[in-house]
């Protein structure tokens, strides 16, 4: 079948014929999806299509709507874990964030010398613009009513992966200092948001990243924005990521952890994770080489099975029912899915493509 469909290219069925559903035909014959929402699919852009195609619930709000601004967070569950999906489209970053860093060759700090205190990575404020103070007040307000729901629903198992657009633990490099990324979210969170969280899976930022935390005090983030779209130069200096001391949100709250290792990198690529017979998951990050035509394994995580902290473990029923699949392969999308696709997180278990 040829990509090819006449008509005016867009947020409608020509544009998202040849953007996703022409590309990803093989995979849709057999395998169900997860659909995550990202800042291409806001409203003004190409959220029409998003709700018409990808969105799993009707909108029955009493009105004409087609697009939603925003909403809540939902759990899609199997036997042994679930997959909690935040809708973080809305959310303007400071200074357009990660798209306008300024990554220079000899900007970001190489290894701390001995004696030298570790890297703590900036933060950008969002309060820093005053023109808007009130949306941002707005957002925390908002995101921190949906971190609730997301800790809520982490009752339901005990094996949980964070599904969302903004990467809530990423680190990026603009100009001379290592930032952290998307401080609204981190704005929103308390010291208990991710206590049932085995890892975070993201995009949104133009490369590879995945940090693992000493003693496993956050859960691990994996960024996989690398899979088609434009890739953004990331000049991270590779041996100080064990040197980086996060520290995000509010300061009561004290959320903070040591990389332990972990890699950014700035080009094409995906990820496997698939499901041991431990219930552990080994996540394999394959990246193309360029020079040799071929794709080699670049970084490989393994995410222990059960809760990632002595949290509470006992669940709480549930008021709304939630998206539920009864196992199988299963695609998740994290937003801009007009831009291509980006990760497989899959083999055996779940398939999950997370888009720039």
């Amino acid at each position: 079948m040829m990509n090819f469909v006449p008509g005016h290219y867009g947020d409608n069925f020509y544009g998202w014929w040849a953007d996703w559903f022409y590309p990803a035909m093989n995979l849709l014959q057999s395998t169900p999806i997860i659909p995550g929402r990202g800042n291409h699919e806001i409203c003004t852009r190409g959220g029409f299509g998003f709700f018409l195609f990808m969105f799993p619930y009707d909108i029955d709000d009493g009105s004409t709507n087609y697009c939603l601004d925003n909403y809540p967070p939902y759990a899609v569950r199997f036997e042994h874990e679930q997959f909690l999906v935040m809708d973080d489209s809305i959310i303007n970053p400071l200074r357009g964030g990660v798209d306008h860093y300024m990554n220079t060759l000899e900007g970001c700090p190489g290894t701390p010398e001995d004696g030298q205190p570790l890297i703590v990575p900036k933060r950008e404020n969002r309060y820093l613009d005053p023109k808007n103070a009130e949306e941002t007040e707005e957002q925390v307000e908002l995101f921190t009513k949906w971190f609730k729901d997301i800790e809520f629903l982490s009752l339901d198992r005990e094996t949980n992966f964070y599904v969302g657009h903004r990467p809530v633990l990423g680190i990026g490099c603009n100009y001379t200092d290592v930032v952290t990324l998307d401080w609204t979210l981190q704005q929103s969170l308390t010291n208990t948001t991710f206590d049932r969280i085995s890892a975070l899976i993201t995009g949104h930022m133009h490369w590879l990243e995945v940090l693992e935390f000493e003693d496993n005090v956050l859960p691990a983030q994996m960024v996989v924005g690398n899979g088609g779209t434009m890739m953004i130069e990331n000049k991270i200096d590779q041996s100080s990521i064990p040197y980086i001391n996060l520290t995000v949100g509010k300061e009561e709250y004290g959320i903070h952890g040591r990389v332990k290792r972990g890699i950014t990198k700035s080009a094409f690529g995906y990820g496997i994770m698939e499901r041991q017979d431990d219930l552990s998951y080994e996540v394999k990050f394959m990246t193309w080489q360029a020079d040799k035509g071929s794709v080699a394994n670049q970084f490989n995580l393994t995410i222990p099975a059960g809760l990632r902290k002595n949290a509470q473990t006992d669940a709480t029923e549930d008021g709304d029912e939630p998206v539920t699949m009864q196992g199988g392969n299963v695609i998740v999308s994290s937003g801009d899915i007009q831009s291509r696709l980006s990760f497989i997180v899959g083999a055996f278990f779940v398939i999950v493509y997370l888009c720039n």
